[in-house]
């Protein structure tokens, strides 16, 4: 689904009793209106939610917007919106394998007695921060797992200290294949090639590969599953052999000096 120029590309008004799916939607360039905090390419309230397999581009307002809800969010892509990539409010949540990157306000905005687990994930965004908790008199309850978080620690803004840092979590440079057009998988360099967990990791990726892959290796960070199970080593910079030139020692090895690999 391609979605263009409304104020929600979807806005549902949950039931306790029946959960909400939405599945394989892709919403661009939504604009509002209304320059509340709700508006949203996504608002989900009051209900159980799953939402898989979407992205969203260019949003006016927050990406997703969550209130007094319950969701589960696999294989999100966040580019683009102009404020936080996903807010949520009054709601419990659990990300795996998302992508919030280059969102000029940020990546994830917690607040008002939340709970939300981001497992397998990017934050990659232009802001001051990539984790916002805002708690409005009630802690709320954030664990960061086996995720790419730009700045780690020193980009979340938590002023009661309601962050739990878990192990697997890095802040390297995703590199991605092409921001510039909107490809946001995995270069075959990238240091989120097999760095998450296989613990409740779901088994296909936003464009419905097989993840892991290949089967048998860890899952990666991010919405798009690389094909390699680790990423290439990758140098800085390559002098002359150890003799005057290169040093050829048989038709199939070379010796040379090589900078660190990164």
């Amino acid at each position: 689904n391609n979605i263009s120029r409304g104020g929600y590309a979807i806005s549902w008004l949950g039931d306790a009793g029946t959960p909400g799916r939405i599945e394989n939607v892709q919403a661009r360039n939504n604009q509002t209106n209304n320059q509340g905090v709700t508006g949203a390419s996504l608002s989900l309230a009051s209900g159980a939610f799953t939402v898989r397999n979407t992205a969203v581009y260019d949003a006016d307002l927050f990406g997703l917007y969550l209130y007094e809800a319950e969701a589960d969010l696999e294989n999100i892509l966040v580019h683009g919106v102009t404020k936080s990539a996903l807010s949520i409010n009054r709601s419990t949540v659990d990300v795996k394998q998302g992508t919030f990157a280059h969102n000029p306000e940020g990546g994830i905005w917690v607040t008002d007695d939340s709970q939300i687990n981001i497992t397998n994930s990017i934050l990659w965004n232009p802001a001051d921060y990539e984790l916002r908790v805002t708690p409005g008199g009630v802690l709320c309850s954030v664990n960061v797992s086996s995720s790419d978080v730009e700045g780690g620690m020193s980009d979340i803004i938590d002023p009661e200290n309601t962050i739990t840092w878990n192990n697997g979590n890095i802040g390297t440079d995703p590199l991605f294949v092409d921001i510039a057009n909107l490809n946001y998988q995995l270069s075959h360099f990238s240091q989120c090639i097999g760095a998450g967990t296989v613990n409740e990791s779901p088994s296909e990726d936003l464009m419905r590969k097989n993840r892991p892959s290949p089967a048998g290796s860890n899952p990666d960070m991010g919405a798009y599953e690389h094909d390699a199970a680790s990423p290439r080593p990758k140098s800085g910079w390559i002098t002359d052999g150890v003799e005057a030139d290169l040093s050829w020692t048989n038709l199939n090895t070379i010796e040379a000096h090589w900078g660190d690999f990164l």
